[in-house]
């Protein structure tokens, strides 16, 4: 590794050694991959088809390593136990005493009273076949004391146990730390053979059938780098997994045309079936007793009936709180214009490749032509169909907030929505006929003499993927033509300029009901904010849960000691003049007083940016480094920042009001600049509130007050922690409702203060 330098010399140097890396491996790559490349690179920058031809002479004579055919190891699938059988509760307690495999595996292992407490509420819903509800506040170890039952409970019974999580961080501690360590401990008591691994949702693996199927001669330079990309790592791969490529945004983008996505797939009649990696994956996981996946995975085999996961009777939910978010994303549907140009591109890639054999030339032909014929007509009436809600959208003012436009039954009732009907029937019907016109297509190569179809067999299979994306975009569009009350139809209009039409449904409980807790003997639901002031109802009403059993564990951390909540009482409510300046003087000092370890949490991603602006400067003219999601870094990148240099402030929104856990005096100081309420026009959020008597009380406040929580949990991750949390927002002092969201809080030490003050009362906390 080279060192970490920014100078000129450092930066050069280390670019020598990763271009004479690279040069390394193309010079060593077997003959069929480099001639792919060859091939791949008259399509992409002149300079690097220039550097393969140049490679390609010194190769001459050079002796090249091969590349193997892709073998997967054999795996044996579980065969669960005819019968349950039931944990000994006694005997797992009995784990937790000094001493044990278990207390020597996990570093720096403490005795906690919640956690023994909620592993033997988890392994009794394991063993009797409940649904258990569990809140366990920061600290109580809430992922061992579900990993252990599940652990022997699968082993036991010979029997899957699916652990779904929201975040990559979570699943990443459980796989090698929290289950690594586990196994270690049950091998020295006598459970040996645990087998645990993490799986991803199909789009995630490549798929070799559509990798073959691209052509060089219609690819974008884009699209050749990433193919190029993908041939090498070929050699290595033994998953298929596109983590392992390290993929940027525009690259995550054009991977979709070679992922193994569900839509199209030929199953067992296409050829590369035995090399298929989501195949795989899912042979894998029905060897696993742990099958770690996260909520999108969850929810969309909930949907689809299930591509990669093994059948299941036993699941718990980790940070569960995503519940209700994560499965109204999954069930949502978009239109948008991107999505059908790229269908239409594929139908017309794919005719321009379909050989004519002689002994049907003639309907062929025919069909071919109607198809390209009915393609330019779907292209005009979806420009009719895009122009009309243009003009709908312009109606109902582009100023909105996130550029997104709730279509209400208000909108509906304007003389512009019976011209957006119009051109969406206009638009069916087209794409009905397409849809014919691909059906004949089919059945002509069904009916092809097999010496001829044998040609045609790739186009075939083509043909059933372009049938799936047709029945999406179908499906998408079905809210807009027959709107229903239990949906919520809006337009988004895209930074991009592209306009998309959504969809969600209202509610998710009764699908989660019916299609997820129903279905499985025991559901267990964990996360450290799933109650509010004591009560689990609000929750259950929100993800449909009828019959459960409830735990609440607090925390065991000692708040009064270790947390200091600073109020600031003379700052201007958010909107109002001056509010902005005196966030910004507040920051700009308190970061001063305690030279970084702070982490800024905001609502807005466009406060952040003003805010990144104008404390930046002026900190970092005192060695004080400030980074800003989405301006510096990633999340897990500015979080390694600060964990390696204490003297930084983190601005952050969405992700880092969860998730974030830095242990000791790196994160000492907490800020949220404004309470955390939802953007009250948000399309799903709006559709939700209505629902309720007392939208603001009933909902908006309490969804206000679950992220609050979340936010606030994000300072004391020990025992040994101590820091300060500060709001910014005065509406915390002035409204009614400031005492609810306080009382959804641990019971920390509260101080209403001056902003004046506020340095030396988190100087004085933190030295003391």
């Amino acid at each position: 590794p080279h060192p970490p330098a920014h100078r000129a010399l450092d930066d050069a140097l280390a670019t020598k050694e990763v271009f004479t890396a690279i040069l390394k491996l193309i010079s060593e790559l077997d003959e069929p991959t480099f001639r792919e490349l060859l091939r791949l690179s008259e399509k992409a920058d002149a300079w690097l088809s220039d550097l393969l031809h140049q490679v390609a002479g010194e190769r001459a004579g050079t002796l090249t390593f091969q590349q193997s055919p892709i073998r997967f190891a054999p795996v044996q699938p579980l065969r669960p136990s005819p019968r349950r059988r039931p944990l000994d509760l006694e005997k797992l307690t009995s784990f937790f005493r000094p001493g044990r495999a278990l207390t020597r595996a996990f570093p720096r292992y403490e005795y906690r009273s919640e956690q023994v407490r909620m592993m033997r509420e988890v392994a009794h819903a394991l063993s009797e076949g409940r649904t258990l509800l569990v809140e366990a506040g920061t600290g109580v170890g809430k992922s061992l004391a579900y990993l252990l039952p599940a652990a022997i409970f699968a082993l036991e019974n010979n029997t899957p146990v699916v652990i779904s999580t929201n975040t990559i961080n979570l699943q990443e501690q459980l796989l090698h730390k929290d289950i690594p360590a586990l196994t270690r401990a049950l091998e020295e008591e006598g459970f040996a053979g645990l087998q645990a691994l993490a799986v991803k949702g199909r789009s995630n693996y490549l798929c070799p059938r559509r990798l073959d199927l691209i052509q060089a001669d219609e690819l974008s330079p884009d699209m050749v780098r990433l193919l190029m990309k993908v041939r090498v790592w070929l050699l290595t791969t033994r998953t298929g997994d596109r983590a392992e490529l390290n993929l940027n945004l525009r690259e995550l983008k054009l991977w979709e045309r070679i992922s193994a996505q569900a839509s199209g797939c030929p199953g067992r009649r296409c050829p590369h079936y035995e090399s298929c990696f989501a195949l795989q994956a899912r042979k894998a996981a029905s060897a696993a007793h742990l099958i770690i996946v996260n909520h999108a995975l969850l929810f969309s085999e909930l949907a689809s009936g299930g591509q990669i996961l093994p059948e299941h009777s036993y699941l718990i939910i980790d940070e569960a709180h995503h519940l209700e978010d994560e499965a109204t994303k999954q069930l949502s549907r978009e239109f948008s214009e991107p999505n059908l140009q790229d269908f239409l591109q594929y139908l017309t890639s794919l005719l321009s490749r379909l050989g004519v054999p002689a002994s049907r030339k003639a309907e062929l032909q025919t069909v071919r032509q109607e198809l390209e014929w009915r393609a330019e007509k779907v292209r005009s009436a979806s420009d009719e169909l895009f122009g009309s809600l243009q003009r709908l959208f312009r109606l109902g003012g582009e100023t909105q907030d996130e550029f997104e436009l709730r279509l209400t039954p208000e909108i509906r009732s304007q003389p512009a929505w019976s011209k957006v009907k119009r051109a969406a029937e206009h638009f069916k019907l087209e794409l009905d006929r397409l849809s014919g016109g691909l059906d004949r297509l089919y059945g002509l190569l069904e009916e092809l003499a097999p010496w001829e179809a044998e040609a045609l067999e790739s186009l075939k299979l083509e043909l059933l993927t372009l049938w799936g994306a047709r029945e999406e975009l179908a499906q998408a569009l079905v809210p807009l033509l027959r709107p229903e009350p239990d949906w919520v139809l809006w337009l988004s209009y895209r930074r991009t300029g592209e306009l998309a039409l959504c969809s969600a449904p209202l509610h998710v409980g009764e699908f989660l009901r019916k299609f997820l807790f129903a279905r499985k003997e025991s559901v267990v639901l964990t996360g450290a904010t799933l109650s509010l002031r004591g009560s689990f109802q609000h929750f259950r009403e929100r993800v449909g849960l009828r019959e459960a059993e409830e735990l609440l564990l607090d925390s065991p951390y000692d708040w009064r000691r270790q947390a200091l909540l600073y109020l600031p009482q003379d700052i201007p409510e958010p909107g109002k003049a001056g509010y902005q300046e005196a966030v910004e003087r507040v920051l700009l000092s308190l970061c001063h007083t305690v030279r970084g370890r702070t982490l800024i949490l905001f609502t807005s991603h466009a406060q952040l940016r003003n805010t990144r602006e104008a404390i930046g400067p002026p900190l970092e003219e005192e060695g004080i480094l400030v980074l800003g999601q989405g301006v510096d870094g990633s999340p897990q990148q500015l979080l390694s920042a600060l964990i390696s240099n204490p003297c930084t402030v983190l601005l952050g929104t969405a992700s880092f009001w969860e998730g974030v856990d830095v242990v000791g005096e790196a994160l000492s100081v907490l800020v949220m600049v404004r309470l955390p309420f939802n953007v009250p026009n948000e399309p799903i959020f709006a559709a939700r509130s209505e629902t309720y008597n007392d939208p603001f009380h009933d909902y908006a406040l309490p969804q206000a007050a679950f992220r609050f929580r979340q936010g606030f949990g994000r300072l004391i991750r020990s025992r040994t922690d101590r820091g300060v949390v500060v709001v910014l927002d005065s509406r915390l002092n002035s409204r009614e409702y400031g005492a609810y969201l306080l009382g959804s809080l641990p019971p920390c030490r509260v101080v209403r203060g001056s902003s004046r003050g506020l340095p030396a009362a988190v100087r004085k906390w933190l030295g003391g």
